[in-house]
């Protein structure tokens, strides 16, 4: 039946090259901005206890990092879990996929091409295969995640710590993404509650890219002296 999803498929390929991550150790010395106290991080599980009873949730790369919390999450919640090191397509009918992607799927960037092209081809394939499999009862989705840290991926990708206090500046909620925020989303997304999103490439970052897409956002660094400063000089201004 399409509405009744009694798997849940997470693929290792996109678990294992997904969202940026970072050492909870280096975050800790890091300095959070002052405003992300207004964005609190809620680490209880958001769905009803039992919500996968009876339910066979296929996790590849869920023994580290980000695939480990969503194992912990959706096994607290009822699913009997099941880490493979490889895609297995066990499954007949009804089957929730979910793949983890990140923010520059869309927009591409410098220095990551090969990732962000890999990336962008999953984000494609989520949306056209949740057109042509929704009559097998299955959907797909993806979510993509701006910077989360997890222990171990940092001193590879910021080994200096000097782009993590950047990147603070550019999220407009002051801190960085943690693992139980996403394992949270992303049993939502896989849970009989979501049944009816399919084909959705979900943000997840803190509102990073509209950020960082922004032309005048750069704004955001002048002082309440400095705008009204600016409004006076812009007041005496004439003509066109």
């Amino acid at each position: 039946m399409a509405a009744h999803i009694n798997k849940v498929v997470i693929p290792r390929f996109i678990i294992r090259v997904g969202a940026r991550c970072f050492s909870q150790s280096a975050c800790q010395q890091m300095n959070i901005r002052d405003h992300a106290k207004h964005f609190p991080v809620v680490k209880t599980p958001m769905l009803p206890a039992g919500s996968f009873e009876g339910k066979i949730a296929f996790i590849t790369g869920g023994g580290t990092g980000l695939g480990k919390e969503m194992t912990t999450m959706l096994s607290r919640l009822g699913a009997n879990v099941i880490i493979t090191s490889s895609y297995l397509c066990l499954y007949t009918t009804g089957a929730a996929f979910l793949s983890i992607t990140t923010i520059y799927a869309e927009s591409g960037s410098g220095y990551v091409a090969p990732s962000a092209a890999a990336k962008a081809g999953v984000e494609a394939l989520t949306k056209s295969l949740s057109s042509e499999w929704g009559k097998y009862g299955m959907r797909l989705n993806c979510i993509a995640p701006g910077p989360i840290y997890t222990k171990g991926a940092f001193d590879r990708l910021d080994p200096t710590g000097q782009w993590i206090d950047r990147v603070l500046d550019v999220i407009p909620t002051g801190r960085l993404g943690e693992k139980n925020e996403i394992a949270n989303l992303a049993a939502y997304l896989v849970s009989d509650y979501a049944s009816w999103i399919s084909g959705e490439i979900v943000r997840f970052d803190g509102g990073e890219y509209y950020s960082r897409a922004g032309e005048f956002n750069e704004l955001r660094q002048i002082t309440n002296e400095q705008w009204d400063m600016m409004e006076a000089m812009i007041r005496k201004t004439k003509g066109s």
